[in-house]
């Protein structure tokens, strides 16, 4: 079940071992993927891991570049983002 919001019994500043960890308290239940949402419901949450080179997490901003677009090899973005799927549904947040 996607949850919208502040999680019950989860404080703001919890921090977790692993993504698993996180996916069990509710916080993000993707393992892998970055955005956790619907196209028509929006994102429940999103994780940075330092994955992408464009990405910037300046504590009170997030540059967030979306999935997709990618090199593997400077993990940089080299295209336009797909308004499609977990992209929309960030969008639609």
């Amino acid at each position: 079940m996607r949850h919208l919001g502040e999680i019950p019994a989860v404080p703001v500043d919890s921090t977790f071992a692993s993504r698993a960890e996180l996916s069990a308290a509710g916080g993000h239940r993707p393992l892998i993927a970055g955005i956790s949402g619907a196209a028509l419901e929006g994102a429940d949450s999103i994780v940075l891991n330092g994955g992408y080179a464009d990405d910037e997490d300046i504590w009170d901003e997030i540059i967030y570049t979306g999935l997709g677009g990618n090199t593997v090899e400077t993990k940089r973005q080299v295209a336009d983002r797909a308004l499609a799927a977990a992209n929309l549904a960030l969008a639609e947040s």
